[in-house]
């Protein structure tokens, strides 16, 4: 069921967050067509605000917005309880691929580079919001392993007391690569990895933590399971 607008109760809620009014009446006027209800947001801590109060179903955000840009509130939306399934697409100037996989290594499920016809967004939102709709949880949808994705139905034998299951994912969070391509949420220069943590609240319930290194803003921690990064000192 996807969240809806209280004035529209029929009508999906979309929020498009872009410093150009006239990107915004673009944007706006192509997803109304299609029966979005749309909010709008000239800056990201009036999008924060409009994200966090209204649960979305859609965010369509520019990278350079002031005061919190495009990268902190992928990063906040996707932290919070409430908003971590919003489908994110991100418009970007910044065709290089490296821009390209920092908004992916924050949350976003597409990118879209400037100039963007109206058609390729109704495209892109659609193919998103069909495929979000069949899936089960969104984690599947951005490539996060939920803790149930690698595991199988059928009962498990157990060795030495431990699922052979148990041992299975561990051995996969191990050997996962690093997260890719991770930006500093603070400077936004690249990170670059230093080690890997696999560990959890118990033995049956293993998780990763990836470590990265920011020359200007010192050490940051990747979540794989919730795909969040945050400062650790």
């Amino acid at each position: 069921m996807w969240p809806t607008s209280p004035q529209s109760p029929s009508r999906p809620v979309a929020l498009v967050a872009d410093p150009d009014q006239e990107i915004r009446d673009v944007h706006r006027k192509a997803l109304e067509l299609t029966g979005w209800h749309v909010e709008e947001a000239e800056e990201g801590r009036i999008a924060l605000a409009k994200a966090l109060g209204n649960r979305p179903t859609l965010l369509v955000t520019e990278t350079n917005l002031p005061f919190i840009d495009g990268y902190e509130l992928c990063i906040l939306l996707r932290s919070d309880y409430d908003t971590r399934d919003t489908i994110i697409v991100v418009v970007t100037e910044d065709a290089d691929s490296a821009h390209v996989e920092s908004a992916r290594s924050v949350g976003a499920d597409a990118v879209l580079v400037k100039p963007c016809l109206p058609e390729t967004l109704l495209e892109q939102t659609e193919r998103l919001r069909i495929r979000s709709h069949g899936l089960p949880e969104k984690g599947a949808q951005i490539g996060v392993a939920s803790s149930r994705t690698s595991f199988v139905s059928a009962p498990v034998p157990a060795r030495h007391g431990r699922p052979i299951r148990t041992l299975q994912r561990t051995a996969s969070l191990r050997s996962r690569p690093a997260a890719p391509a991770l930006a500093c949420s603070v400077c936004y220069q690249a990170l670059r990895y230093a080690h890997s943590h696999v560990g959890g609240v118990n033995d049956d319930d293993p998780e990763r933590w990836d470590y990265f290194k920011c020359g200007r803003c010192g050490t940051f921690q990747y979540r794989q399971r919730t795909r969040t990064l945050r400062r650790v000192r």
